[in-house]
């Protein structure tokens, strides 16, 4: 039998019924391809939902804690990369609108050889290269959803809660070019609570949005140098940018670096902005004080930024008056930050000195925590009085007691020079006093090093202590440069500092006066004491809000 092929008619009948199949089932594939993309981007943003959830308790104590209610800055894929809680996927099939509609990584500040094939589409269907800023809000991980269009896609983008920038609208006094606002005169509703220091809002940037800050008291006693020819290589801002930035909480989360100007004037109108500096530390300068005054008096001496000549700078005096004087003296520093935009404060805060603005995430610490975790400016209750936090290390956190010890009417002066445990007021501290703490107490402190080098730290000199002046004692004194080795109400007193001797070649040491300057006191002369104290970095905090109406109590 003969084999007979497809008919010409059968042929066509084929592909016509073949078509018609493919009509039928083509659609229904496209729609099962594309519920099933759905299905996949979904699951891709649950799985960032899920990353962004894993940050924000990771990162709690930024966000308000568990107890607070606030925002911080997006949280975006590059931050959930780099913590390693997603990996980069390739996928060129996501679209959204033309390729030139996409959100331009880079300019979100991802480096697009490392990030270009991250792309997620959330469950509203659209490119997302930002997830949800992660808020806390009634002890529970919430998320704000506003969204930004960017060309045909969209982005979630940060919204803040209770900002620093519009209380300070509110009380800001006067205006300079439209952009920087001054808040002046005697305002009492600009108290900010931030990394165990008191500040004052002292203006903010109606462009940047930025809040600017100044602290409320002295913090430590420097010299700019024995000349000074430049701020930004000087002793304080070596001093503002190395050491004091280490007392502040997250200083890359809150802080802005910002531009100081130290331009050379002879008065206080505005500088021109000629000799410019890029930190996130710095000081006020004398244009500034002048514009705002009021509140920033306190009565003793301190820094300010301004250069006046090589040899002089412009500094606040005890009597409230902007002057200038030889950059080799010690007067006290009032370090000054820039907060970022859309900074948050906790809600209850009011901003009086009683209840300041506290900073979300800012916390106090939890009971339990322990000591050498906090930060310096926060106040302790130790043997029934009042410390404030000098510095913190992982073996100790050392104390300085807020006034001079109250002995009687004794004044206990010095041996010579160079403070010991043999000395009179090193024998004193290190046996009469320290026999009077209980067993529990004298079991919370440390024996620690101590250096009485004449200056530390400076640009000039190395940071290390020279062997021959370190000291290992439990209870020592503070140091010219250590953090509220300042002025107090209760009289000038010694430091470990040793003086430049005179022509006689008798031993001197450097005292700080009520009014915040550094004086000089032969050894056979008398002065107060402030004990430094360090506690062992296994004690625990038990309550108080280490404020210092409510100081830490410890277990």
């Amino acid at each position: 039998m003969k084999n007979k092929g497809f008919t010409l008619i059968e042929l066509i009948g084929v592909i016509i019924i073949m078509g018609l199949l493919i009509m039928i089932v083509f659609p229904a594939t496209v729609k099962l391809m594309k519920d099933n993309d759905t299905k996949k981007y979904g699951y891709y943003y649950d799985l960032v939902v899920e990353a962004a959830e894993l940050y924000a308790n990771k990162r709690k104590d930024d966000l308000g804690g568990v107890e607070g209610t606030g925002c911080i800055d997006d949280v975006t894929l590059s931050d959930l990369i780099k913590e390693d809680l997603i990996k980069k996927f390739e996928d060129e099939e996501i679209t959204c609108g033309s390729p030139s509609e996409f959100v331009n990584i880079e300019d979100l500040g991802i480096i697009a050889s490392d990030y270009v094939d991250v792309r997620i589409k959330n469950n509203k269907g659209n490119i997302s290269s930002e997830v949800s800023l992660v808020c806390v809000k009634g002890r529970k991980l919430v998320y704000s959803n506003l969204v930004e269009k960017t060309g045909t896609c969209s982005k979630y983008v940060a919204v803040a809660k209770n900002t620093l920038v519009e209380q300070v609208a509110k009380i800001a006094k006067t205006t300079d070019d439209n952009v920087n606002y001054f808040v002046a005169g005697n305002t009492n509703n600009n108290y900010v609570w931030y990394s165990g220091k008191l500040w004052r809002i002292i203006g903010y940037n109606k462009t940047d949005k930025t809040v600017k800050l100044i602290t409320d008291e002295v913090v430590s006693m420097v010299s700019y140098d024995v000349a000074y020819s430049n701020y930004s290589e000087s002793n304080i801002s070596y001093w503002l940018n190395s050491e004091f930035i280490k007392s502040l909480k997250n200083p890359d989360v809150y802080l802005v670096d910002s531009k100081w100007n130290f331009t050379t004037v002879t008065n206080t109108n505005k500088p021109a902005n000629t000799n410019l500096t890029t930190s996130k530390v710095g000081l006020i300068n004398a244009y500034e004080y002048n514009k705002i005054k009021g509140f920033l008096n306190i009565s003793q001496n301190w820094w300010l930024l301004s250069r006046y000549s090589n040899t002089n700078a412009w500094y606040v005096n005890s009597s409230n008056t902007a002057t200038n004087n030889t950059v080799a003296n010690f007067y006290g520093v009032r370090p000054s930050i820039v907060l970022k935009a859309n900074i948050s404060y906790m809600t209850g805060s009011e901003g009086t000195k009683e209840n300041p603005y506290r900073l979300a995430g800012d916390n106090s610490a939890n009971p339990g925590t322990n000591l050498n975790t906090r930060y310096a400016g926060e106040y302790v209750n130790f043997s029934g009085n009042k410390y404030r936090i000098v510095s913190t290390n992982k073996d100790y956190t050392r104390l300085i007691l807020m006034n001079n010890l109250s002995v009687g009417n004794i004044q206990y002066h010095y041996q010579n020079d160079n403070y010991s445990a043999m000395t009179t007021i090193g024998a004193f501290l290190n046996t009469n006093w320290y026999q009077e703490l209980s067993e529990e107490e004298k079991a919370k402190l440390f024996t620690a090093d101590f250096c009485t080098t004449k200056i530390l730290p400076t640009i000039s000199q190395t940071k290390a202590c020279p062997n021959s002046d370190v000291i290992n004692v439990t209870v020592g004194l503070p140091k010219l440069g250590d953090m509220f080795t300042t002025a107090n109400s209760s009289g000038e007193y010694w430091t470990l500092s040793p003086a430049d001797r005179l022509e006689e070649k008798k031993p001197r040491v450097n005292v700080v006066t009520p009014n915040g300057i550094i004086s000089q006191k032969y050894i056979e002369e008398v002065s107060g004491i402030r004990p430094v104290i360090n506690i062992s970095s296994n004690v625990t905090i038990k309550g108080g809000a280490g404020t210092n109406e409510s100081p830490y109590i410890l277990n």
